[in-house]
């Protein structure tokens, strides 16, 4: 086989996180003419480059690119040209782009989200936390709240004079909120908005919707709301309350809400001892929570084997004990494909 043959897939992750650092950089007040520049060649390289840049800027500006922003490498279009008014309000970012730094640039209409007024104004504190797959991670924020990452978590903290932001670009994180009336502790993703004063709670981003258990207090669910240039910003509608010992399934709307015991919730939220706990689970289940810790790909043989319920206990990274326990209570085999697959089977 020839170098020819070989196609490299680009590593999405890794552009995600970089677009994240980019959005960071440009955002802080203090981007030169040479970083902005960098970051345009960079922009340009790729449409992943582009859509991965596009994504987390609506996710933490709320503004929407015009349909022509693929082709803003190869514009010769002035930033002259666009209107002041047609810009959003909500990061420096925005600003200073259109100031002149990259002339030939591209152009943006505003597309506003709930909240504007408040994170229209400049940060007091800004951070980003990424944990790589089988990391994870404790951090202590400045208004005493802390937030644990579980594996493959990207999230961006920015608090105002006003209110406290935390966008949850993926993954999944458990949050203690300091108690605070006057600084509203808001999770956004890209299914909606989890707002509290002074809680705890759990929010796993999934690919349709997101998971929220409720430990502690209580938090308010609401839904991503966009409104026009004409129009003023408006706060997200508020679809419903969740209070300690419930769990919700929401996805722009409340999908499942259920009550959750004591018990369940220790259950689910082991992952933050670095433990994961099942009690009747399938195996499929049971592996594609456990792949989530873990970059190797394993496959199940046999329907049957498939749906076969699993209980026990097992340490985070520990893939290995994992297959050494189902040996023992189920008699399944291991067959290695290769350096990151293997399949799980039962001799007949």
């Amino acid at each position: 086989m020839t170098n020819r043959n070989i196609i490299h897939l680009p590593d999405l992750k890794e552009i995600k996180e970089t677009a994240a650092l980019w959005l960071m950089r440009l955002d802080d007040g203090d981007a030169s003419e040479k970083t902005m520049l960098e970051f345009r060649e960079w922009y340009s390289e790729s449409k992943h480059h582009q859509d991965a840049t596009r994504k987390l800027s609506s996710l933490w500006g709320g503004m929407e690119l015009l349909a022509d922003l693929n082709d803003m490498a190869a514009s010769d279009v002035s930033v002259a040209t666009v209107k002041h008014d047609r810009w959003p309000i909500r990061r420096p970012i925005t600003r200073r782009l259109f100031a002149g730094a990259i002339a030939a640039s591209f152009a943006v209409m505003i597309g506003n989200v709930g909240y504007q007024s408040v994170v229209s104004k400049r940060p007091t504190f800004q951070q980003a936390y990424v944990t790589a797959i089988g990391e994870q991670e404790t951090v202590k924020l400045p208004d005493g709240s802390s937030i644990i990452l579980n594996t493959d978590t990207i999230v961006n903290v920015e608090f105002t004079k006003t209110a406290r932001h935390i966008y949850l670009e993926q993954g999944e994180a458990y949050f203690e909120v300091a108690k605070d009336k006057t600084k509203p502790f808001s999770v956004k993703t890209e299914q909606g908005v989890v707002t509290a004063v002074g809680t705890a709670f759990n929010v796993r981003v999934l690919e349709t919707k997101m998971d929220v258990v409720v430990t502690e207090g209580r938090v308010a669910l609401s839904a991503l709301q966009s409104v026009t240039e004409k129009q003023q910003a408006v706060q997200p509608q508020i679809i419903m309350e969740v209070t300690a010992g419930q769990v919700v399934a929401f996805a722009h709307r409340v999908e499942n809400l259920a009550p959750i015991t004591q018990i369940a919730i220790e259950r689910e939220l082991d992952w933050r001892d670095g433990v994961l706990a099942f009690k009747g689970e399938s195996l499929e289940e049971v592996v594609s929570n456990i792949g989530r810790y873990t970059n190797l790909s394993i496959d199940i043989t046999g329907e049957d084997l498939r749906l076969l319920p699993i209980g026990g206990y097992f340490e985070v990274g520990e893939i290995e004990a994992l297959f050494d326990a189902l040996k023992i209570m189920a008699d399944i085999e291991v067959e290695r494909l290769g350096e990151n697959q293997v399949r799980l089977y039962r001799n007949q």
